[in-house]
């Protein structure tokens, strides 16, 4: 069974003069009721967290590269510090598997 709080006290802003009026409470009850019916609202989380993997990587790079010697560049040391802060910034979520296989 759906279990909750109160509404007036689950958004409750930190102002004195803050109420819900009994048909905002209900409305909200409602739509949490149902939203936990259908699945929407549950304790676990449901983020899905996309790791950035070795050809994003190479193709973010190579096209830094590839720009910097077809339209020039003002100083090579940026061109190659912005590349290198690309890697190194990924390093930790590459996965040693897609290096291996590339």
């Amino acid at each position: 069974m759906w279990r909750h709080k109160k509404p007036s006290r689950c958004f409750y802003l930190g102002l004195q003069e803050f109420t819900l009026t009994k048909y905002d409470q209900v409305r909200i009850t409602r739509t949490a009721k149902t939203l936990h019916a259908e699945g929407y609202l549950t304790k676990e989380s449901k983020i899905q967290r996309n790791w950035v993997g070795i050809l994003i990587v190479r193709r973010l790079t190579t096209a830094l590269i590839e720009s910097a010697m077809e339209y020039g560049t003002v100083n090579w040391d940026i061109t190659l510090y912005k590349a290198l802060s690309i890697v190194l910034s990924s390093a930790p979520a590459i996965r040693v598997g897609d290096i291996l296989e590339e």
